[in-house]
């Protein structure tokens, strides 16, 4: 994947940009341990993967929304799968479980 990287200005927090294609991520030194460091750089490459030129996910989704949820579920997903073939052991669960929860939360607001 041709992803632009680039560590944040400021009190920038590690984040992805689709509009310039861009993974933000602080220095590895940052992190409680490089477990964490890996999670959040797979996460944050994950949603990489639905730049428009590769599988045009909507991205641009409102934080606390369903589909902000879901997108952040998917980005969990695939951080905890490639970080256990890789033998890495990070939080990601507990961060699958808390989207989940918002789905969940959403779904009987609206009585499903």
């Amino acid at each position: 994947m041709n992803v632009d990287y680039r560590e944040p200005v400021g009190n920038e927090r590690a984040h992805y940009n689709p509009t310039k294609d861009r993974v933000v991520l602080p220095p590895l030194d940052t992190f409680r341990s490089k477990e964490d460091y890996y999670a959040v750089k797979l996460h944050e490459l994950a949603h990489a993967t639905g730049h428009e030129s590769r599988l045009n996910r909507s991205l641009g989704n409102t934080f606390g929304s369903i589909d902000y949820a879901k997108e952040e579920l998917r980005a969990e997903i695939a951080s905890s799968f490639v970080n256990s073939g890789l033998g890495l052991i990070s939080n990601a669960v507990m961060q699958i479980i808390k989207h989940i929860s918002v789905m969940d939360q959403t779904n009987q607001r609206k009585g499903k």
